[in-house]
Order: structure tokens, then sequence, then C-alpha cells
């Protein structure tokens, strides 16, 4: 591999990396504010208008599993996942 090519494999994993915890951050800010609401939402009904149940706890519980698995399988395990991938491309490449 010549310098230029692994130059350009190495700025291309940076820059995929940094989209993978990009994308993270927003889940996680969507996650944040959608939780508010939803606990805003409930607090509302439940304190004003005297409704006798509490669920804001399901989306908060359910919704966290799903930022927890995306932040395992595209943050944490990132560099497990692109050598997994680099090793499918050149077997492919190969035959």
């Amino acid at each position: 591999m010549d310098p230029e090519t692994g130059r350009y494999s190495r700025e291309r994993i940076r820059i995929e990396r940094r989209r993978a915890v990009r994308l993270f951050l927003m889940h996680l800010a969507l996650y944040v504010l959608g939780n508010i609401f939803l606990g805003g939402w409930n607090a509302l009904t439940y304190l004003v208008l005297g409704s006798s149940t509490l669920w804001f706890f399901l989306p908060l519980l359910f919704w966290g599993v799903g930022v927890i698995i995306h932040y395992l399988n595209s943050v944490a395990l990132f560099d497990e996942w692109w050598e997994h991938d680099e090793r499918i491309i050149a077997q492919r490449l190969k035959g």
C-alpha cells in the first residue's frame, strides 16, 4: 500500500468515526428533549387533569435501550465493525 492510499484510508476512517459519533449525539439529544417533552406532558395530565396514569417512564426506558444499542453498535464497536468490513472487502477483491 502506497503512502497516499494509507493516508486516504486513515482519513476516511476518521471521517466515518466522526459521522458515527455525530449521529449518536443527535440521537441522544433527541432522546433527552423528547423525554423532557413527554415527561412534562404526562406531568401536566397527571397533575392538572387528574389522570391516574404515569406512563412517561415507558418511552424513557424503551427509547433508552435503543440509545444504548445505538451507542454500542456505532460508537463503542466502531473499530471492530470497520475492521470486519475491511476484511470482507479484501476477501471479495481477491476472488
